[in-house]
């Protein structure tokens, strides 16, 4: 997503979310309608797409970090990474 892989977009997908939210002006009925419509497809567009992503790509029994994430950013000195442990992961079936 955007040059990021799996676990950013499962990050910045609820952000963009919360941004139209955030956009929406008005106390009237359709304007919560709208809420709710942006919430529910947010919801749904980050479960579907990228939430079962990790555990199929992922190693069980694997030690250390998988799906690993990082990029450098202001300096060399301050990174952004991301990955996921064996204990975040759930064993599936």
């Amino acid at each position: 997503m955007f040059g990021f892989g799996i676990l950013s977009g499962l990050l910045i997908l609820p952000i963009v979310g919360v941004a139209a939210l955030l956009l929406l002006r008005g106390e009237d009925e359709a304007t919560r309608n709208n809420a709710r419509w942006i919430a529910l497809w947010t919801t749904i567009a980050t479960f579907r797409s990228l939430a079962f992503s990790p555990g199929a790509s992922s190693t069980t029994g694997a030690a250390g970090f998988q799906l690993v994430e990082q990029r450098a950013w202001f300096s060399p000195g301050i990174a952004y990474r991301l990955g996921v442990d064996g204990l975040s992961m759930p064993l599936c079936c």
